[in-house]
């Protein structure tokens, strides 16, 4: 290939491989990553590329490289491809890109592509009234920038299209034409066009509207969506496309990239007419792609005239996709595809969806997706119709959580664990319970069978002794153990249903994809109490399992009645769950002192309560009243020295509070004690807070094993691992932690909020920015969630700004440390990660998180 310059200084930019040469600044460019080269070393890469495919020998680089220096040495030409290689990721043993003949020369091996004429505005260009910002997405079509409008002062985005697309004069007037009606539309759903131009240089572009919240790709990018969202996205598709065809504009390229969201999540369609100027040109486009052509309908696959019908079939595709993750059509090459939409079925919706489909839905795939266009919607009203037919009932989908008000707050309480500046309870919170018990009733029969000593009254007793130890696994399956095994033994006792329901109850406060456990704690509530509808264990799980149908005050006042029916049951040691469950309730509802007042009276009960000290604790450390929070946890610890929840506890309180060495003897001790696995994590942390790094990595990689032992997926330990191996400086070990987390991550059925956001962070952690931020922001966006979870912003800005300070976006990151500091977020969570270490020696950094310190100069 020639390329028209003949020096560095007057060469355009070109394409060698994967990498933009941009020769006039010295610099290579890939995706996000830039590397700067000697001018020099440039010089010569443009040589090779003046004369590529050949060889260019010694002789010749000397002559039109140094031509100030013609008696240069082969050390120089040496130094100037090391330079090269280097910076382009290549090696002598496998070159990639430059190739080294023995006794020749040296050539490039790379395809080298080059826009015909002159080379596209670049970054930081000012193209008439706008000034060219960050690079947003490049293709076969052209680029796109974001952009500002210096005269009416907002941000645009503007593509610039590929120069093949532009050669045709007569198929840019038929794209002029097309794209300036396409401005002149006016709907809520159609991408708004600005202006149509060209630049002093030939270059045709395209000025539209900026669109905030990414494409319809980017979220298929983390799986299927939900079929009432992708429903509500398809309909908007749909009447945008009718407004588009009552003014006879056909798109021709609907796909999830061509369709944006807004920063309210309101869909755009956008590119009308690129499509059309892209199949009225007559070229062959050798080594730029055509683009996937699962979209498109079999008459448009096959070159046939096309109406708005093409249209409505591709937005059936779409869903298709939104709802399966995977196209009806598809295949392993381009003419596969198409062979495959000309002749075959679509793929089967059950098997895709992994479930039952309503009768509405498939109707609706069978005649939209008909081979023959006369037999598909006739138009987007017919197309509206029959989306409306589309019933949700039988579809298995991603899962979500049921609106409850304020039940978030409820569980956040009766869950609370004090979070240290590392990952830690977030992981107790979210993943303590065990997993389903694999024994069946004749296996517990049996066990019982072989322990005739117990009776079903010393199985309940020893059950509600148990329980208050703490709430991990091992104990939590011992105690559900015993009131199962009661139930069996004795099925008549009401209080032995009563005790296994209240544990169901409280197991579903604690993990709510346990959905198991409320159906059947309310089976057996409802049996209870149609033959006792006074017992106070009873009522007390009644009520806790109306707070999480959003009965909230129906469950104060059974909580109410269940504490003044308690009688001796107090002293008995199980009735406290009522009096917890209603100070957790007083507590949600603002009235903390009341809440306090609840928890009196048991707590003087002796050890069969320490639960309700537990729970004075937790309200303590919200408080951030931590020296009433530890000595609640000491009394606790002199009843029963091996309550692990106070150990756990009381240790992340030492963390909280810089005491490493007595945090690590509480987990020491209680490692010693439990196969806990969040104990472990924790005592990582400890190590970890002391820059013990290598006992961290082996103790958190011990809470690991302890976790896959059990069954669980569960990420911290490893990414915590991963953390301490880079304060540590073994970045490159670390990875392989990160991405075995990903992994983990990956393999979760149902992510908590929390756990969404150290995945979002972790994936930040290996680079993959881009997934990161669009699993940070559709988490944000995802309103239902964060509203039943009781979860605001701010509560998870620390995760966004490791992902800003990953990404070395300081403009950000700063930002939010300061909306951090101002609404009373503690330094250490915008200080103690491994993504923030280039950062705590930044004075600016510092300052914004605790300007009292040190006063700015």
């Amino acid at each position: 290939m020639n390329l028209d310059a003949s020096s560095q200084s007057t060469a355009s930019d070109f394409k060698l491989g994967d990498w933009w040469v941009r020769p006039q600044r010295n610099e290579l460019e890939r995706g996000e990553e830039t590397a700067h080269v000697e001018a020099r070393s440039m010089e010569v890469l443009v040589c090779l590329a003046r004369h590529a495919p050949g060889v260019v020998g010694k002789e010749r680089l000397v002559e039109e490289v140094w031509t100030d220096s013609p008696y240069i040495g082969d050390d120089a030409i040496s130094h100037a491809i090391w330079e090269l290689r280097k910076a382009l990721g290549d090696s002598a043993r496998k070159p990639t890109y430059i190739q080294t003949v023995p006794r020749k020369g040296y050539r490039l091996l790379a395809e080298i592509l080059r826009p015909q004429g002159a080379p596209l505005p670049m970054e930081g260009v000012r193209i008439e009234h706008y000034d060219l910002g960050e690079e947003l997405g490049r293709g076969s079509m052209g680029v796109v920038y974001r952009a500002t409008d210096r005269r009416l002062g907002r941000t645009v985005a503007i593509k610039f299209l590929a120069a093949e697309l532009t050669r045709d004069v007569k198929a840019c007037q038929r794209f002029e034409r097309e794209a300036r009606l396409a401005a002149s539309l006016d709907h809520p759903n159609l991408g708004t066009v600005h202006e149509v131009g060209e630049t002093s240089q030939g270059h045709r572009y395209l000025v539209s509207a900026y669109y905030s919240g990414g494409s319809l790709k980017d979220r298929l990018a983390a799986g299927p969506i939900e079929l009432e969202q992708a429903l509500g996205w398809v309909r908007q598709l749909v009447a945008g496309l009718g407004a588009a065809h009552r003014r006879d504009i056909v798109h021709r390229d609907i796909k999830p990239a061509n369709l944006l969201l807004d920063e309210h999540g309101t869909l755009k369609i956008c590119d009308f007419g690129i499509a059309k100027l892209l199949g009225a040109t007559d070229l062959t486009r050798t080594g730029a792609p055509l683009g996937t052509p699962a979209y498109k309908s079999p008459e448009q696959t096959q070159n046939e005239p096309v109406d708005h019908r093409t249209d409505l079939w591709s937005a059936a595709v779409v869903l298709f996709e939104l709802l399966t993750g995977c196209r009806p059509f598809d295949g392993g090459y381009e003419h596969a595809v198409v062979h495959s939409i000309v002749s075959r079925e679509p793929r089967s919706l059950e098997g895709a969806l992994g479930g039952k489909v309503p009768a509405g839905l498939r109707r609706f795939m069978g005649r939209a997706l008909a081979k023959d266009p006369s037999e598909r919607y006739q138009n987007a009203g017919e197309m509206l119709a029959g989306l409306d037919g589309v019933g949700a009932e039988d579809v298995t989908r991603p899962w979500r959580p049921h609106r409850r008000a304020r039940v978030g707050m409820l569980v956040l309480v009766a869950a609370l664990a004090l979070t240290g500046w590392k990952l830690s309870l977030d992981t107790q919170t979210e993943n303590v319970l065990p997993e389903e018990s694999s024994e069946s009733e004749s296996s517990i029969r049996s066990s019982a069978s072989e322990s005739p000593v117990l009776s079903g009254s010393d199985l309940l007793q020893l059950g509600h002794d148990q329980w208050p130890r703490g709430n991990h696994p091992e104990n939590l399956r011992t105690v559900r153990g015993h009131f199962e095994q009661a139930v069996i033994l004795e099925p008549d006792s009401l209080e032995a249903k009563a005790s296994l329901a209240a544990f169901l109850a409280d197991s579903y406060a604690l993990d709510r994809s346990q959905t198991n456990h409320q159906e059947r704690a309310r089976a057996l509530v409802d049996e209870v109490l149609a033959i006792d509808s006074k017992m106070p264990l009873a009522l007390a799980a009644d009520a806790w399992l109306l707070a999480f149908d959003d009965e909230i005050e129906r469950a104060e006042e059974l909580l109410l009645e269940a504490v003044e029916l308690q009688g001796e049951c107090l002293k008995g040691g199980k009735c406290d769950l009522a009096y917890i469950w209603l100070a957790d309730t007083l507590w949600a509802k603002g009235k903390a002192d009341e809440a306090f007042e609840m928890l009196d009276p048991a707590r003087h009960q002796g050890a069969k309560h320490i639960r309700c000290r537990i729970r004075r604790a937790h309200l303590f450390a919200r408080q951030e009243k931590l020296d009433e929070a530890e000595n609640e946890y000491n009394i606790v610890l002199r009843m029963d020295p091996a309550q692990t929840t106070a150990l756990t506890e009381l240790a992340n309180l030492y963390i909280k509070t810089d005491r490493k060495d007595k945090a690590l003897r509480r987990l020491i001790k209680l490692t010693q004690e439990t196969e806990d696995p969040v104990a472990w994590n924790n005592l990582g942390n400890a190590y970890y807070m002391k820059l013990m790094w290598k006992d961290a990595v082996r103790v958190y990689q011990r809470s690991h094993e302890l976790y896959r032992a059990a069954g669980r997926s569960v990420a911290t330990p490893l990414v915590n691992a991963g953390d301490a191996l880079v304060e540590s400086g073994k970045a490159e070990m670390a990875s392989v932690w990160y991405e075995e987390a990903i992994g983990v991550f990956q393999s979760i059925e149902v992510m908590g909020i929390r756990e969404e956001a150290q995945y979002a962070v972790c994936l930040a952690k290996v680079g993959r920015f881009r997934e990161a931020t669009s699993t940070y922001n559709r988490l944000l966006a995802d309103d239902d969630r964060l509203q039943v979870s009781e979860t605001n912003v701010f509560e998870l800005m620390p995760y966004e700004a490791r992902i800003h300070a990953l990404m070395k976006n300081d403009e950000r990151l700063f930002e939010l440390a300061r909306t951090w500091q101002e609404g009373g977020g503690q330094p250490y969570d915008f200080l103690n990660d491994a993504a923030f270490i280039r950062l705590r020696e930044n004075r600016e950094y510092k300052l914004i998180l605790e300007p009292d310190i040190e006063p700015p100069m």
